[in-house]
């Protein structure tokens, strides 16, 4: 896989590596959370920087311990 290190521009699957998800999740989720991503010729890219932000934020508004789940319907106990 190429470098991630060294890319501005990441596609859905090298935004979801490079965040730590899998790539079902984050097709599922990059709209609910604000990701900043973008459509050009049908395939989503995402600006490294604004996946940066997005991570700065949310540790420091969630106190480090990651972010809320995103649907509250489903039962049993959400682990943060």
């Amino acid at each position: 896989m190429n470098d991630l290190k060294n890319k501005t521009r990441l596609t859905m699957s090298e935004a979801a590596q490079y965040l730590g998800h899998s790539y079902s999740w984050m097709h599922a989720n990059h709209r609910v959370l604000g990701l900043g991503g973008y459509p050009i010729g049908g395939r989503w890219y995402f600006d490294k920087e604004d996946l940066d932000a997005w991570l700065s934020n949310v540790k420091a508004s969630s106190g480090a311990k990651g972010y809320l789940p995103l649907r509250n319907n489903k039962k049993g106990r959400v682990r943060l």
